[in-house]
């Protein structure tokens, strides 16, 4: 048998698919262990605690007025 250019034109279209669709089942599988990770993230999360527990251990006020939340800044030129 002879090789003309649409055999080999064949063979790199079954190869390409054949590339394509492992790389889909890969991507697949790859998909169904993230979904499985979020589950346990998710189950974890609702036993965490919500919002911020203040005050927080060892945290203290600034001794500076300057950098009190809502304190006017030049670079701003005021408060907002």
């Amino acid at each position: 048998m002879v090789w003309k250019p649409g055999h080999y034109l064949l063979l790199a279209l079954a190869l390409y698919s054949l590339v394509v669709t492992l790389g889909f089942s890969l991507r697949g599988r790859q998909l169904a262990g993230l979904r499985q990770e979020m589950g346990v993230l998710s189950q974890r999360a609702a036993l965490a605690p919500e919002g911020y527990v203040l005050p927080l251990p060892g945290a203290c006020l600034p001794t500076r007025p300057e950098n009190l939340p809502g304190a006017p800044r030049p670079y701003r030129k005021g408060v907002s």
